[in-house]
């Protein structure tokens, strides 16, 4: 079943002397279930194409159907990629005033959706972080930051997960340990995840 369509995606950032395309006529497709890596070098369009599919920045031209859908208007895509994407940024985005667990359940918060306890406690699990839900951020390893950013983005049951170099601020064990973490989800709770990142080894 066919998740996610990209159709012709062009970005075009300024114009005449400062025109920059970034990317051009783009089109593929993910199967649900799947997980892909988009390989590339620095400024090749990676994080661009990523924020166009997850719907932080508009195209040029072109479209992005997930599940289906496309076309929303402000408000609708708001709440359509808070409650069916799931975005890990490298820098991890976590808010210093929360704890593991309340940045875990910030979107659910957010979308003011009661938290499902046992599924919290479940993913606490998966990510290691059972001892660690009470601390904040400044607290915790960048291993143990960046599983945090991967628990918010699963919370909600999204249709697809994106990660923008998940690993791209990690030494090489946590590195290892969070492109586990993310096939494990991949394989066990059949989340369809796309991973941009510039290691072959990463993508292979």
């Amino acid at each position: 079943m066919e998740i996610l369509k990209v159709d012709n995606l062009t970005k075009i950032y300024g114009k005449d002397s400062t025109k920059v395309v970034a990317l051009d006529h783009v089109s593929f497709s993910v199967e649900k279930g799947e997980f892909v890596a988009i390989v590339g070098a620095s400024g090749s369009g990676k994080s661009t194409l990523l924020h166009l599919i997850g719907g932080v920045d508009r195209p040029t031209s072109g479209k992005v159907f997930i599940d289906g859908k496309d076309n929303f208007n402000d408000d609708k895509l708001a709440i359509f990629r808070r409650r069916q994407v799931g975005l890990i940024y490298q820098f991890y985005n976590l808010i210093p005033i929360l704890n593991v667990e309340e940045n875990i359940t910030l979107p659910l918060s957010l979308d003011n959706r009661e938290v499902d306890k046992e599924r919290l406690n479940d993913l606490l699990k998966l990510l290691g972080l059972q001892n660690r839900k009470n601390h904040l951020p400044n607290e915790l390893s960048g291993g143990q930051q960046q599983r945090t950013s991967i628990g918010r983005a699963l919370i909600t049951n999204p249709t697809i997960i994106l990660a923008d170099e998940p690993t791209g601020n990690l030494d090489s064990k946590s590195s290892d340990e969070i492109v586990a973490l993310l096939k494990k989800s991949n394989k066990e709770l059949n989340q369809t995840i796309i991973m941009i990142t510039h290691n072959m080894e990463i993508a292979c």
